[in-house]
């Protein structure tokens, strides 16, 4: 991913649309980059700016692709302008960049040095997983010194072959903190 992307959402925002625009086009152009969990057009009264509306992903990893993919596309009538949203800080973390072979143990180990875990929400195969802490501090610390760290530690890099860490010695790719929407 970008460097852009350290600061990205999993809300995008999106600008200059179409006055006729619907909720069901729009899913409909951004629907194929992931799981959309909310679209919400905004339709400003006259002379209270333009429309405009977001859309929010299921993870950050979608959320970037439309961003992409989308930025400078027409959709109605019109070329649209997109950013990342606002979000509010929680303690659930988003980690990306994780292979089929990762196991929850080494997540939990890898993660659990930042403060107590509340729990791990990961399906073996997954490329991503979600860390809940118990307090909103040890899910910032975890954010902060994870983002861009290789997972198993440093050490790890030299020995690609550390059979407990094999799966995690790709880059994390993106450490960001979930965030919750309140944006509606």
């Amino acid at each position: 991913m970008l460097k852009e992307n350290t600061q990205g959402t999993r809300t995008l925002f999106i600008g200059n649309l179409d006055h006729q625009i619907s909720e069901g086009e729009l899913r409909r152009a951004f629907e194929k980059y992931g799981i959309i969990e909310e679209a919400v057009i905004k339709r400003p009264a006259k002379g209270q700016g333009g429309i405009h509306a977001f859309v929010k992903f299921q993870n950050l990893d979608m959320a970037y692709r439309a961003k992409v993919a989308m930025s400078g596309q027409v959709v109605g009538t019109n070329p649209i302008k997109i950013g990342y949203g606002k979000a509010s800080p929680t303690n659930r973390l988003w980690v990306g960049g994780l292979g089929p072979s990762t196991f929850l143990p080494a997540l939990a180990e890898e993660f659990g040095r930042f403060g107590r875990i509340r729990a791990i929400d990961y399906v073996q195969g997954d490329s991503f997983a979600y860390i809940q802490y118990e307090s909103l501090d040890a899910a910032h610390a975890a954010c902060a010194q994870m983002r861009g760290y290789p997972l198993g530690g440093l050490s790890n890099m030299d020995n690609q072959m550390d059979e407990h860490f094999l799966a995690l010695n790709i880059t994390l790719k993106l450490c960001h903190l979930l965030m919750q929407w309140y944006l509606f």
